[in-house]
């Protein structure tokens, strides 16, 4: 009984202490001192342009993702990751472009944009859907 109690309190405090803070950077993203925001311009729809969006980029990455081993050891870091986009607005693949050092938060990144992440595909100058490529950044942190 005594052991059952001290787990729920220990969930408990491992829950509320283990957060994972997903930050999309991008230009738009702007710090205020104390909380981070992302602020989105809705995508041009037409003429030439990259890969953009169609969900948000913090939705790709969850809590849930945070590797046990990770949270245990106390790893924190940064990952940069590129999507190649499919004209269909579908992720092709996905590369890190900079390892956060922590392999197990970067096999992460890729698994879990891989499955999640939405675009509306890149359009070629005649207005036509095209392959094209988006590049961001997952932040690592425990509150």
């Amino acid at each position: 009984m005594k052991s059952a109690h001290k787990m729920v309190v220990l969930c408990a405090v491992v829950g509320a202490a283990m957060y994972l803070m997903f930050l999309a950077y991008s230009s738009s993203t702007a710090y205020d001192g104390g909380e981070y925001s992302l602020e989105m311009q809705p995508p041009l729809m037409d003429g030439p342009r990259g890969a953009v969006p169609a969900t948000a980029p913090q939705s790709w990455v969850l809590p849930k993702d945070y590797p046990r081993v990770a949270l245990d050891g106390g790893i924190t870091g940064k990952t940069r990751f590129t999507v190649s986009v499919s004209p269909f607005g579908e992720v092709d693949e996905c590369t890190i472009t900079r390892p956060s050092g922590y392999p197990e938060l970067d096999n992460r990144v890729c698994s879990a944009i891989s499955t999640r992440a939405k675009f509306h595909p890149a359009l070629d100058a005649d207005d036509r859907p095209t392959e094209g490529t988006y590049s961001n950044t997952v932040v690592w942190t425990l509150d």
